[in-house]
């Protein structure tokens, strides 16, 4: 009796423990001076998703990317495309803001068309605050 007691705890604090499904991690998002609107981003298990608006009077003619950084600034991988291109003007899109360097590292996700840390972007970021 004492062994099927157990089993039946055992199996209860396993389907307990699948009940609460993974944790959402909540990054800084900010984006580069841009003709894009960041807006609506939402906190995911890996990585937030955002809405990207295009604001230009043209389409898009390349590819944003998302660079990310840890707490202290420091840049973590390389780039990764987000697919922007060929946005029309007006046109919203949802986008999961995939960043390399491991998600659980990552404090800050940059959008921007080139190094965010460059001289020409140097001062230019503007904050879209943490993913809710």
């Amino acid at each position: 009796m004492k062994t099927v007691i157990t089993v039946a705890a055992t199996i209860g604090v396993i389907s307990l423990t699948g009940c609460f499904g993974p944790s959402k991690v909540y990054h800084e998002v900010a984006q580069c001076s841009e003709p894009v609107k960041i807006s609506a981003c939402v906190a995911g298990t890996l990585f937030p998703t955002c809405t990207f608006e295009n604001e230009a009077q043209v389409a898009l003619p390349g590819d944003l990317h998302a660079w990310s950084y840890d707490r202290n600034g420091i840049q973590l991988g390389s780039p990764v495309m987000l697919s922007t291109r060929g946005l029309l003007p007006g046109q919203q899109k949802r986008i999961e803001l995939i960043a390399d360097g491991g998600s659980n590292n990552i404090a800050k996700i940059v959008v921007c068309s080139m190094d965010p840390q460059s001289p020409l972007m140097k001062g230019r970021l503007v904050s879209m605050g943490k993913a809710q």
